[in-house]
């Protein structure tokens, strides 16, 4: 186990389990930092103590938006990134960031291919096409409304396939489309396709 681990459980909240191997779990308080270089004081609200470990409860500004890293400091030095966990539950989280919209995925046409993710915990989001001749291109996807990442890659990218490289708490994953109709035989690459090609109907005199 890690000398601490942070949690955003809840708007407003962090949990934090600190092992009793570091200083016995003790700590002199907590205080959070933001990429663009905000620090904002954390507040110790309860604490339970456990054989292996101890664990806070902080009260955190309620204001924090997505789409940032959030860093949470001991008075020992320490440092940890926030990970994202049970907020994503919360009746709040989906009052801000629930998406019934019809364009995730990608939207094929000849000049250009759109490409919309549903990811509100994510920091960045890259998305790596792979072209027809084998041909790699990185493309920085923007963050809109709802948390849905949406990026337009220009030219003729039908049979490419693509992944997009996520960062959200601390680290970088790389993942497939969950929207896409298509995908490469091994199941590692999303694939672009021609929508008006599988709806056509055979002409069954042809």
């Amino acid at each position: 186990m890690a000398n601490i681990q942070a949690f955003l459980d809840d708007f407003g909240s962090i949990r934090v389990i600190v092992n009793r191997n570091f200083f016995n779990g003790n700590t002199g308080g907590f205080y959070l930092a933001t990429e663009d270089g905000q620090c904002h004081d954390c507040v110790v609200r309860n604490v339970e103590d456990h054989e292996r470990e101890k664990v806070y409860d902080l009260t955190i500004p309620t204001d924090l938006s997505f789409g940032k890293n959030l860093i949470l400091y001991d008075n020992h030095g320490q440092s940890v990134p926030v990970v994202t966990r049970y907020i994503t539950q919360t009746e709040e989280f989906d009052r801000q960031f629930d998406y019934d919209g019809d364009d995730l995925g990608c939207l094929y046409s000849e000049d250009h291919t759109d490409f919309a993710l549903w990811a509100p915990t994510a920091v960045s989001v890259i998305l790596r096409i792979r072209d027809d001749h084998d041909h790699i291109s990185l493309l920085s996807m923007n963050r809109t409304a709802r948390g849905v990442w949406r990026a337009r890659a220009q030219g003729n990218l039908k049979h490419a396939t693509y992944v997009y490289l996520i960062e959200r708490d601390g680290q970088i994953v790389e993942t497939t489309d969950p929207y896409a109709l298509s995908s490469t035989a091994n199941g590692r690459e999303s694939a672009v396709i021609d929508l008006s090609e599988i709806m056509k109907i055979p002409d069954p005199g042809a």
